[in-house]
């Protein structure tokens, strides 16, 4: 088995891997830092939560064509940290 190791291609991003069946891999990079939550449908991707200031934030964007994770824009919804 090979691994993946991404931690020094862009330590700035977060990657999201898809692997195919086949083995086939594909990475993009996420800017502006992890996420808690991903959800993909075809090319669609939803991201929601993270850390510090990014706890409530939730994004819809899309797998580029290139390395990069395109069009995304914050949905301007908010959760408190109250548990």
């Amino acid at each position: 088995m090979s691994t993946l190791d991404l931690s020094q291609e862009h330590p700035e991003t977060s990657p999201i891997v898809r692997i195919d069946r086949d083995g086939t891999r594909r990475v993009w990079q996420l800017g502006g830092g992890a996420r808690r939550a991903l959800a993909v449908q075809d090319e669609a991707i939803a991201l929601g939560g993270g850390w510090g200031d990014d706890y409530g934030c939730f994004s819809l964007g899309r797998l580029g064509e290139g390395d990069a994770v395109e069009d995304l824009a914050e949905l301007g919804i908010r959760c408190s940290r109250s548990r």
